[in-house]
């Protein structure tokens, strides 16, 4: 029943009375339309009265009627224009009253939106009723708010500086990991190998106890052959002893017979002198001594033959006397080898039964090194069987630590975008919106000074090509531009770190990270050392890491990234985009220690 009615109040509404003031004005002029009617019904009366009048003809009675109807109708329109006055009046106050608080709402309500997104406004109190009531009431949720932003932006920071932190660590740890899973891996393939090489050294072991056992026996059964064959060479050297002394013996005795041989041939010479002596005296006696002549010269020829005999002999005798000679001093030799010979077998007897007694040690000995490397074996099967699980577990732990290293990264990103969120409401209060405020004005300095070298000094600021300065580590690049961001903008940056609590550096970089200039801080000259020049020369780089790239590329009203630095210093970075002739160029980077957001709580 009543469907068709709101069909055609809502048709109404909407194409009608879609304001308050439509609504108030529309049934105002309901009533409006009302007196309308009354007015005609009036006049209506007025003109009834008039024919009954007529109809009577009392002229002086329809005068004083006239005149009665005249004054009321007269009457009535100064109460109608009254009225008329009253409700415009009427519609205005209560325009005023209702229309312009619910009005200012809107305007303050359209503040709060994404666009705006301000919450520094309180509702002014224009009223004593109900609009009054409402307006402390949005003021103290408005302040509630407030409240609970700078409280979500505090509990951002805090968090952003945390999971920095914890980011940091989880990096750390995951090295750590990293390089412990090398360190087990390296150790469970050295444990194998160990293991491996004590069942090679057990087997080589237990051969050598094999070996070295059979070598005693042996060594055993060649000690008395050993003692024997010391005891001939003993024997040999007495024989030998008593060949030397022979031959010494015989030496003598040759030499005496070579005396003898020697006295035979002076007598021989002496007989043939004399034999000689006998020839020459017979012939001096002629006939007398022809008999003696015969006998002198056959003692001359007996002389001769003992004489040659006498050589011979004596030769031999020579050749006998070289020989024994010889032969003694082979003798000689032979006595000293053959002393040397028992000597040596006396040492070598004497060490063989000491390398005996050393392999009667050495056996016990290797047999406890065998069941050594036999406990040593088994410790380490157990040892490398637990490495094997260790490095399960460092496999499990790198895995998590991965996992960590994509939440942690997940939970800086969603950090980052909560602080964005909180702090794209404005409060009024707080020192981020400060940060915020001031680096909008710095960026809009810096783009009215970028836009002027583009168009008024034809310098090409969106220079992509990247020329590498030789002898720079890392590699520093020059562009069309670097030298003016240098001389031009470098004192805007230092002014701009100057001016803010806890600023630490103030960049401009294109959308690839590259930085023209830096701050005159970070722009000292090169000293050749890396890490010196790492921390001390960062102007003309490009700083491509994630945070660089997100930095750079970043097109939201504003970045705000909070990380660690290697040395475990945590440090905010916020970035606003650069815009040149409705292109983005890059963004402004402002670093500044996050302690100062947290010391504003």
């Amino acid at each position: 029943m009543f469907g068709p009615i709101k069909t055609i109040y809502t048709w109404l509404e909407k194409t009608f009375f879609n304001t308050l003031t439509r609504k108030l004005a529309g049934n105002f002029l309901f009533l409006a339309l009302l007196l309308s009617i009354s007015i005609f019904i009036t006049y209506d009366y007025h003109d009834t009265v008039h024919r009954l009048v007529a109809i009577n003809g009392d002229q002086e009675l329809m005068a004083r009627i006239t005149d009665a109807s005249n004054a009321s109708m007269r009457k009535m329109m100064i109460l109608h224009s009254i009225g008329a006055v009253v409700f415009f009046f009427l519609i205005y106050f209560l325009r005023h009253l209702i229309v312009r608080p619910v009005r200012m709402l809107f305007e303050i309500f359209s503040d709060l939106g994404w666009a705006k997104g301000d919450l520094s406004v309180n509702v002014p109190a224009i009223s004593h009723d109900e609009f009054r009531k409402l307006t402390d009431n949005y003021n103290a949720f408005l302040a509630m708010l407030r409240s609970v932003f700078l409280s979500l932006r505090q509990q951002g920071v805090n968090i952003a500086v945390n999971s920095a932190i914890v980011a940091n660590k989880v990096s750390q740890s995951a090295n750590h990991a990293e390089r412990q899973n090398k360190l087990s891996e390296e150790i469970f393939a050295r444990t194998r190998e160990s293991l491996q090489a004590l069942n090679t050294a057990s087997g080589n072991v237990s051969h050598i106890f094999d070996s070295t056992t059979s070598n005693l026996v042996t060594a055993k059964g060649n000690i008395s052959e050993l003692v024997q064959v010391r005891d001939d060479v003993n024997i040999m050297s007495d024989k030998v002893n008593e060949f030397a002394e022979s031959l010494h013996t015989m030496d003598a005795g040759s030499q005496d017979i070579k005396n003898l041989v020697d006295l035979i041939k002076m007598i021989s010479h002496r007989t043939n002198m004399l034999s000689l002596n006998a020839s020459i005296e017979a012939a001096r006696a002629g006939a007398a001594g022809k008999g003696f002549a015969v006998v002198a010269q056959e003692i001359r020829k007996l002389s001769e033959q003992v004489t040659e005999a006498n050589d011979k002999i004596s030769e031999r005798i020579g050749d006998i006397l070289q020989n024994i000679k010889v032969s003694s001093a082979e003798a000689i030799d032979l006595k000293e080898t053959t002393a040397a010979s028992r000597d040596a077998l006396n040492t070598t007897c004497r060490h063989f039964e000491e390398m005996i007694d050393h392999f009667e040690v050495s056996s016990g000995q290797i047999e406890e090194v065998t069941a050594a490397i036999t406990q040593v074996r088994g410790s380490s099967q157990v040892i490398h069987e637990r490495m094997s699980n260790i490095t399960e577990l460092n496999h499990a732990v790198a895995r998590m630590m991965d996992d960590s290293a994509g939440s942690s990264a997940k939970l800086k990103i969603e950090t980052e975008r909560m602080q964005e969120l909180v702090a794209h409401f404005k409060t009024g209060e707080g020192y981020l919106e400060h940060l915020i405020s001031a680096t909008s004005d710095f960026r809009n300095r810096v783009e009215e000074h970028l836009t002027n070298m583009l168009e008024k000094r034809n310098i090409n600021v969106f220079d992509r090509d990247y020329q590498p300065i030789p002898g720079t580590d890392p590699v520093k690049y020059s562009t069309a531009y670097d030298q003016y961001f240098e001389n031009e903008l470098q004192p805007l940056y230092d002014r701009m770190v100057d001016s803010l609590r806890g600023g630490i550096f103030c960049i401009c970089v294109d959308v690839n990270g590259y930085a023209g200039t830096h701050n005159k801080r970070y722009s000292q000259p090169l000293t050749g050392d890396y890490e010196t020049d790492l921390l001390q020369n960062r102007d003309k780089r490009i700083f491509d890491d994630p945070t660089g790239i997100r930095c750079a590329r970043n097109t939201n009203s504003f970045l705000l990234q909070t990380y660690a630095r290697d040395t475990g210093e945590v440090l905010s970075d916020l970035s606003l985009p650069i815009y040149i002739a409705n292109r983005h160029w890059g963004n402004v980077r402002l670093g500044f220690n996050p302690g100062v957001l947290i010391e504003d709580q």
